[in-house]
């Protein structure tokens, strides 16, 4: 059950009760985002930030699994910014509920 922090019904004021959000939720709030789609063929990219709200960790732990080669991003842009592939972080998902 999502509950919003602030009293609205803004999405991303909402937080959900455990790190471990199942897939379906966690696909629903991408859908409502605008960030996936399951009509798109093209892999959609999250920001680092939204990538680890969805897998409940720390952005700087996403860090540490890129250079370790555990989660490679997929770096954009002059500065190189990290973004993440969603079928990769589902797949993360689905090794946390075994």
């Amino acid at each position: 059950m999502l509950d919003p922090l602030d009293g609205s019904n803004n999405i991303r004021a909402w937080r959900t009760p455990s790190p471990y959000v199942g897939i379906g939720l966690a696909m629903g709030s991408l859908q409502r985002l605008g960030k996936y789609d399951d009509t798109d063929q093209k892999p959609k990219l999250l920001r680092i930030k939204e990538a680890a709200e969805m897998l409940g960790v720390n952005p700087e732990t996403l860090r540490r699994w890129d250079n370790d080669g555990r989660l490679k991003a997929v770096r954009t842009g002059k500065r190189g910014d990290r973004r993440y592939k969603l079928e990769d972080l589902q797949k993360i998902l689905d090794d946390k509920k075994i």
